[in-house]
């Protein structure tokens, strides 16, 4: 006869005595989730450098897209908890491009009248150049959606270890 006594018993819970309860785990909570977020920051950089990077996705060529990818420091924001890894920045003007596929476009000279660069150690100078686009590799975007259950997963796990301390 366990079936109608399980469906009689009754839960009662006192709103005054949980609420404090609950209060008294934020700073917890909080805290293991910012430490969570930083060992993910750092480990999605980490897997986008050495592995989508060196080959997997990208081929490996000068190791400046790479050396553009940079864990964020985690940052708290009311009730947001923000981090992760960004690419790209200053001489890695390609790293958007690359990530999100870019249309077909002319390419001309900006500070010079013309462009110069070097096919099969020939010079070549041109007023314009075709490019035909490129298509998204998805390296940062790609590395995210494959290691999502994970990271669920595991920032659950690091809020109940925060609640239980």
């Amino acid at each position: 006869m366990i079936g109608p006594l399980r469906e009689n018993v009754g839960v009662t819970i006192d709103t005054n005595r949980v609420g404090p309860f609950l209060e008294s785990k934020i700073d917890s909570v909080r805290a293991a989730l910012v430490a969570r977020m930083d060992w993910w920051s750092a480990r999605l950089q980490q897997i986008v450098v050495n592995d989508k990077l060196q080959g997997q996705l990208l081929k490996h060529r000068t190791g400046k897209l790479g050396d553009s990818v940079r864990a964020l420091p985690t940052e708290v924001s009311g009730d947001f908890i923000h981090g992760g890894a960004v690419a790209g920045g200053g001489p890695v003007d390609y790293a958007r491009p690359l990530e999100y596929g870019s249309q077909a476009h002319d390419i001309v000279p900006v500070n010079a009248r013309a462009l110069r660069f070097v096919i099969d150690g020939k010079v070549i100078f041109a007023q314009r150049v075709h490019h035909p686009g490129t298509r998204a590799f998805a390296y940062m975007r790609g590395t995210l959606d494959e290691n999502a259950s994970a990271y669920v997963s595991d920032m659950q796990e690091a809020a109940n270890e925060g609640a239980g301390s």
